[in-house]
Order: C-alpha cells, then sequence, then structure tokens
C-alpha cells in the first residue's frame, strides 16, 4: 500500500481517498506521535506539490492544506527553526482553534536549547506573531497585538489586562464568544513564552513536556473554508518596526515564575490492547471495503 506521496493526483482527488487520509492524520495529532507526523508532513509536501503542479485538482489541494498543518504542529518540536518561525507566522489561528497546545509546544522545543539560542529563537517567535497577517474578525493578528500593546505596557499588566482588554476595546467587543476566546488564548501565549525568555529547570520543563502529550484532539477543519484561513508559508510582507520591536523584554526572577505558567490538562485515556497504532508507516488503504 502506498504513502500519500506515492498517490497520483487523480488518486489524492478521490474524496474516499482525502478521508481515509484525514482519519490517519487524526489518529497521528490525536496521540501526538511526533515521529509519525514529521514523517507524515515531509510526505504531504510532495503531495501538495503534486497536486499544484497537475493544476487539476478540483480543490483537493485546499482540502489538504489544513492536513498538513496539523501534522506540522503536532512534529512542531522536531521541525527546523526556520518553519517552526514560519509556522506561527501563517498558521496560528488554525492551530488555536483545533485546541493545539502552542504554549508547551514552543516550551518544550525552546527547553532543548542553550540560553542564548532559547532566547534568540525566542525573538524570532514573538516577532512571527507580531507579523502574523491571518485575519481574526476585522483585524489581523498583529493589529490586534499592537492594540492589546496600546492598550497597556506589558510592565503594567496583571493577571486582569486580557479581560479588561476584552471588555472594553471596542473591537474586541465585536467579536463573537469563539473569536474573543481564540484572541485571549493570543494574549496568554504573546505574555507567557514570547515576551521573555523563560530560565527553566528540570523538573519545570518535564512537568510541561507531560501535559503537552494530553492536549484534547480536535479533528482538523478541511474543505475550502478552512483553507482560506492559512496563509502559503512563503514570508509575508515586512511589518512595521513598531510591531516586531522586542520591546517589553525585562529580566525575570525565576523563582517569580514558579507554578505561573503550570499547564493543566486532562488524563489521557490508556489504551487497551485492541488499541494502538496499527499504522507506523503511514501507508493509505485505498482498499473499498476499509
Amino acid at each position: 500500500m502506498p504513502t500519500i506521496d506515492q498517490l497520483t493526483a487523480e488518486q489524492l482527488a478521490s474524496p474516499q481517498v482525502f478521508d481515509k487520509v484525514k482519519n490517519l492524520v487524526e489518529e497521528i495529532a490525536r496521540f501526538s506521535e511526533e515521529d509519525r507526523a514529521f514523517e507524515m508532513s515531509e510526505q504531504m509536501r510532495l503531495a501538495l506539490a503534486k497536486l499544484l503542479e497537475t493544476n487539476k485538482d478540483g480543490g483537493a489541494y485546499e482540502n489538504y492544506r489544513p492536513l498538513q498543518i496539523s501534522l506540522l504542529w503536532t512534529a512542531f518540536v522536531r521541525l527546523a527553526e526556520e518553519d517552526a518561525v514560519e509556522l506561527l507566522r501563517t498558521a496560528l489561528l488554525l492551530a488555536l482553534k483545533q485546541g493545539v497546545a502552542i504554549q508547551g509546544k514552543i516550551v518544550a522545543k525552546l527547553f532543548f536549547l542553550p540560553y542564548a539560542g532559547r532566547d534568540e529563537l525566542r525573538r524570532r517567535m514573538l516577532k512571527a506573531v507580531e507579523s502574523n497577517t491571518e485575519k481574526l474578525g476585522e483585524k489581523r493578528v498583529s493589529e490586534w497585538l499592537a492594540l492589546y500593546n496600546q492598550f497597556e505596557d506589558f510592565m503594567g499588566r496583571d493577571d486582569l489586562s486580557i479581560i479588561n482588554f476584552l471588555n472594553q476595546s471596542q473591537s474586541a467587543r465585536n467579536l463573537n464568544e469563539e473569536e474573543r476566546k481564540v484572541l485571549e488564548n493570543i494574549f496568554k501565549l504573546y505574555d507567557t513564552v514570547l515576551t521573555f525568555t523563560l530560565d527553566l529547570d528540570e523538573e519545570a520543563a518535564e512537568e510541561i513536556l507531560q501535559a503537552e502529550d494530553k492536549q484534547p484532539f480536535l479533528a482538523p477543519e478541511s474543505g475550502v473554508a478552512a483553507s482560506q484561513q492559512l496563509t502559503s508559508l512563503a514570508p509575508p510582507p515586512n511589518a512595521p518596526e513598531a510591531l516586531l520591536a522586542d520591546k517589553y523584554r525585562q529580566p525575570v526572577d525565576p523563582k517569580d515564575l514558579k507554578n505561573k505558567f503550570k499547564i493543566e490538562a486532562p488524563q489521557r485515556k490508556p489504551l487497551s490492547m485492541d488499541e494502538g497504532f496499527s499504522n507506523p508507516a503511514n501507508v493509505v488503504d485505498l482498499r473499498d471495503n476499509h
């Protein structure tokens, strides 16, 4: 049986094949299988290139793109730094809507770097989010962050700052409930792991890494409507210097962070003997009865 990159453009365009690929991606994301996700994301990249070359995909490319993004977020810790930064720049909203534990993934990736390298990558991730052009409501992510920083300087913010912004900003009040929750999560991510560099000890990092594997899984969206939330992984136009400036970073005593950024997650149900990972090669079963 073939892997997705071995399928023809005609097979990829089949709704039945797409459903099987989608189920496979959901299985990988559900159990946070980073190795499988990384391998299949590369296979997906080749498959999408094949669809673009044929120009006869009938919308199949738009259907598969959210699946590719889901795989990349699952494999986030294993991605090259450039790809991880670009994912934050172009596919942050989709991940938040799927319930991806982005904070844990960022901390896990940063933890394996020495402090200087951690600080540099954190700055690059910060600039990526501050120049993110995905739209939430009528504004882009970069515009929401600019408004948030204008509302209250980072050094003056406290636990009520996000709620105060959501309640007092007319633009935020125009969002629906789901959009407001997504915006709240963007601000939390921005304030907790992107605006200053965490100096984690092994105990704190291990706690985050363990919680990361237990985040509830939501199936990736598919279809044209979902794909329109994404841009290509090409760099966007330069953002204004005011948005890219890392002007809020201040030294933070690690003792002040104890228990402040603990990630809570529900316990995952143990697998039975009949469950588990039955398709480690990520092959697509094309049989009609599967």
